[in-house]
């Protein structure tokens, strides 16, 4: 039964990235302006082993107990490796997967997908990406892509959009857990799923993303405060390490902070990698509040928040 903690461990794969994990390929429209415009497809050069992550997972539970979900970065894991993974987690006593996942395009299928996996024992579930990340000039020079992709261009991502949809998960155990997870720029550009986030009011917004360092001053923190603000959901951003490396705009500094947490009590908090750590265990309490209206009605029952309690760098 839950005790009103929630662990999660944040693996921010994979640590490093190569220019040239970001491909150029053909796309399917044919009235695009090849001159201008391209597709690409991201992935890392370097699969991650389950193996690796579930050494992690003991370390964590030598130091803070029991890990409920390993959360990865958006586009973490090729699909096809996703079934043994969550097999070998839930063997390994951990409940939940949260995961970015990616399927490359095909002869068959010339685009691709991009979507987020949240699993269990028995169950699974994914909310597809509703927005193509498409990389301008500004940002092939940021994240110094230029080996890759050609800056006299603007690249989108070749994945396939999907019909919009959220997807609101509901544990079990722990009880009453609501999770919503998104996918980058699904955070970013959320209307018209806005509204439908508000009513439902997940406990836990889980972005994960294909970032730079989750600072308080980026685009993350101020999407991730209007959902913290309203309806009052705790936000948890996750990039990978890779990508935040490579983020080095003009006059910045290389940075660590691979995740973001936001919750309506104690607010925002960026969390860095330690330069000797491979993930960081995150442990949240529950909170009960009583939530009054507009007008002072108070609610029947108190209202469950999440609130950040600890943090555990992992090596």
């Amino acid at each position: 039964p839950w005790n009103g903690r929630l662990t999660l461990l944040l693996v921010p794969y994979p640590s490093v990235i190569h220019a040239n994990d970001f491909r150029p390929i053909r796309g399917p429209l044919l009235n695009m302006d090849t001159s201008r415009f391209g597709f690409f497809e991201f992935a890392p050069t370097e699969p991650l082993d389950p193996a690796d992550v579930l050494g992690l997972v003991a370390d964590a539970y030598r130091r803070v107990g029991q890990i409920d979900a390993v959360v990865l970065p958006e586009a973490a894991l090729d699909e096809t490796q996703v079934p043994e993974f969550q097999e070998r987690l839930v063997k390994g006593g951990v409940s939940y997967l949260i995961t970015g996942v990616r399927r490359p395009a095909s002869s068959e299928e010339p685009f691709g997908a991009n979507y987020a996996y949240i699993g269990g024992e028995d169950w699974q579930a994914i909310q597809h990406k509703h927005h193509r990340w498409c990389v301008d000039p500004a940002q092939i020079h940021q994240y110094h892509l230029g080996a890759a992709l050609d800056p006299g261009h603007r690249w989108w991502e070749a994945i396939r959009i999907q019909r919009r949809s959220l997807t609101f998960v509901t544990t079990t155990e722990p009880e009453g857990l609501t999770i919503c997870p998104l996918v980058c720029e699904d955070l970013a550009r959320p209307d018209p799923v806005t509204d439908v986030i508000r009513a439902v009011a997940p406990t836990l917004v889980v972005g994960l993303l294909l970032d730079g360092p989750q600072l308080a001053a980026r685009w993350p923190a101020r999407y991730a405060s209007v959902l913290a603000d309203d309806p009052g959901s705790s936000v948890l951003t996750l990039t990978a390490l890779g990508m935040a490396w490579r983020s080095q705009p003009s006059g910045f500094s290389p940075s660590r902070v691979i995740a973001l947490w936001k919750d309506p009590h104690r607010g925002l908090q960026q969390i860095a990698l330690a330069d000797d750590a491979r993930a960081v265990a995150l442990t949240a309490h529950r909170r009960e509040v009583d939530v009054v209206s507009a007008d002072g009605r108070s609610s029947s029952e108190p209202v469950s928040e999440l609130v950040l309690s600890g943090l555990e760098q992992i090596d």
